[in-house]
């Protein structure tokens, strides 16, 4: 039923899905605005300002009585924190970029060397900040779980939304969902947006696979074999998103 026309839709969204997303930087704000030290080897701590943080790396200022002086290719250990929340989140990063101005301020762009290191550590209120979509992503509300039927060619399996926009989806599977699930490129996707009737089915493209020590998460991009069904069902969809971001702004974290 749902593979019917896969293999000609797969070729003719090659081109459109083909574009890469671009990291979705953002500056932390400053409500609840997080806090970063850097750490090098044989240098003391170095506080700094976060300038902006996405799931791909971070831009910090440094003053420049405090200039870390490093260059670009070397690494370093970022410490991210908070004041209304408890824990940290630690990262190895590399420099990838080192730019002074008229200030005195030194501006560092990092990368950071594994997304799976920092994907063990987001608990809910961290990953409001490390968003990495070009459209920003959102979570299900804490006691409205959102449903998600994925299907393969040859099998199904349910699953529960992790986070979601518009453009596309995060789910985990667990160790053994994992195993039944091929290794292929396209799945579909069907599920019901939360407090309406309106069903969404779209093929999806999958765009990474990270490991985890709960499982393995999979986030796809939604390309619809039918463009007009899905605009059709569209507007519901977005304005369920935007419910969820205004309430993840309004509590400063995706638990709202």
């Amino acid at each position: 039923m749902f593979f019917r026309r896969k293999k000609k839709q797969a070729a003719g969204t090659e081109e459109k899905g083909a574009e890469q997303r671009q990291t979705y930087r953002r500056s932390p704000g400053k409500n609840h605005a997080l806090g970063v030290v850097m750490y090098s080897a044989g240098a003391d701590p170095f506080p700094g300002e976060l300038v902006d943080v996405s799931a791909g790396g971070a831009g910090i200022r440094f003053g420049g009585d405090r200039d870390p002086r490093l260059l670009e290719g070397d690494t370093a250990v970022l410490a991210f924190s908070s004041l209304v929340h408890a824990g940290e989140v630690r990262v190895d990063v590399k420099v990838v970029r080192v730019q002074g101005d008229d200030e005195d301020q030194f501006h560092y762009g990092f990368e950071f060397a594994s997304s799976e290191q920092l994907f063990e550590q987001l608990d809910s209120f961290y990953f409001n900040y490390f968003n990495r979509r070009r459209s920003l992503r959102v979570r299900p509300a804490l006691d409205r779980k959102l449903p998600l039927q994925v299907y393969w060619e040859g099998g199904n399996t349910d699953v529960q939304a992790n986070d979601l926009s518009i453009a596309g989806l995060g789910f985990v599977l667990s160790p053994l969902k994992a195993e039944r699930v091929p290794d292929v490129e396209y799945l579909v996707l069907e599920f019901k947006v939360p407090r309406t009737t309106t069903v969404i089915e779209s093929l999806a493209r999958v765009r990474h696979r990270t490991k985890l020590s709960s499982g393995l998460l999979l986030g796809v991009e939604l390309v619809p074999e039918d463009r007009e069904l899905f605009e059709r069902t569209l507007p519901d969809f977005e304005q369920y998103c935007k419910r969820r971001e205004q309430a993840m702004a309004r509590w400063g974290s995706p638990m709202g």
